[in-house]
C-alpha cells in the first residue's frame, strides 16, 4: 500500500508540473547591430516576481524566452559597447508564442541610459506570415483534434477531401506536401500521431524554407511529446 501511495504521489507531482508547463507562454525575436547584421550574445531577459527569466542571442541573433506566465512582460536587451533597449507591453497567453520584431542595437554616443521603444507590438511571425504555430492546448481545444489531418481542417488554407489522408495546402495537388515528425519524413497525414501526443505543430502555408526542399505545396512540422506529457495526459482523462 505505501508503495502504491507513493507512486500515487509521484504521478501526481510529475502530472500537476506538466499541467502547469502547458500553461506557460513563450517570447521569441531577434538581436541585430546597427547593421542590420545578427547580434550574438546579447542579453535578453524578462522580470516577473521579482525574478530575472532570460537568455542570451544565438548565432543568428534569434532568442527565446521560457516558460513564462500570462502576463504583459518589458523585453529587456543589453550587449556591451551598445545601448541598452527596453520593449514594453509584449502580451504573453497560455500555451502560445509571442513573436516579437527584429530590434536593432544602437551604439549613439548621445544616448544616455536606456532606450525605451514604445508601442512595440506582438507579431504573427515577422519571418513569414503563413507560418503557424500550435502548441497542445490550442490543439486541445480544437473540436476534432483525432489526428493530424482532422487538425489540419481547421485552417481555412488547408483542404483535406474526405476518405484521403494528403492536404490540399493553397490550392497545391494532392502528395505535393510534406509531414515531418521529429525530423523524419511521412507520406501519411492521419497516422503519424495521435493529437493528443503532439507536442507542437508548425505548419507552413507558403514560404517555406530552403532546407525543406523542393515541396510546391507546404510543410507540417511535428515535434512529439515526451513519455511522461503522454502519460499525464492519459492519467488526465481517466
Amino acid at each position: 500500500m505505501r508503495a502504491m501511495k507513493n507512486l500515487m504521489i509521484t504521478l501526481a507531482i510529475l502530472f500537476t508540473g506538466t499541467f502547469l508547463m502547458a500553461q506557460n507562454g513563450v517570447i521569441k525575436g531577434r538581436v541585430l547591430d546597427e547593421n542590420g547584421e545578427p547580434l550574438p550574445g546579447a542579453g535578453v531577459y524578462v522580470e516577473y516576481g521579482g525574478n530575472k527569466i532570460g537568455t542570451t542571442t544565438d548565432v543568428n541573433g534569434n532568442y527565446t524566452i521560457k516558460p513564462l506566465n500570462s502576463s504583459s512582460y518589458t523585453v529587456k536587451i543589453s550587449f556591451l559597447g551598445y545601448n541598452d533597449v527596453e520593449l514594453p507591453g509584449i502580451h504573453v497567453s497560455a500555451d502560445k508564442i509571442a513573436f516579437v520584431s527584429d530590434m536593432k542595437m544602437s551604439t549613439d554616443a548621445k544616448v544616455i541610459g536606456t532606450v525605451v521603444v514604445p508601442g512595440h507590438r506582438n507579431l504573427i511571425d515577422p519571418e513569414d506570415p503563413s507560418k503557424i504555430t500550435m502548441l497542445p492546448a490550442a490543439i486541445e481545444s480544437l473540436p476534432d483534434n483525432r489526428n493530424v489531418t482532422s487538425i489540419l481542417r481547421t485552417d481555412p488554407n488547408i483542404q483535406v477531401p474526405e476518405n484521403s489522408t494528403q492536404p490540399i495546402i493553397r490550392g497545391s495537388r494532392q502528395g505535393e506536401s510534406t509531414c515531418i515528425v521529429d525530423g523524419v519524413k511521412q507520406r501519411d497525414f492521419a497516422n503519424v500521431l495521435p493529437g493528443n501526443s503532439i507536442g507542437q505543430m508548425t505548419i507552413y502555408t507558403g514560404g517555406i524554407p530552403a532546407k525543406y526542399g523542393d515541396v510546391t505545396g507546404g510543410v507540417v512540422i511535428i515535434e512529439s511529446k515526451g513519455y511522461f506529457d503522454v502519460l499525464n495526459y492519459y492519467l488526465s482523462t481517466q
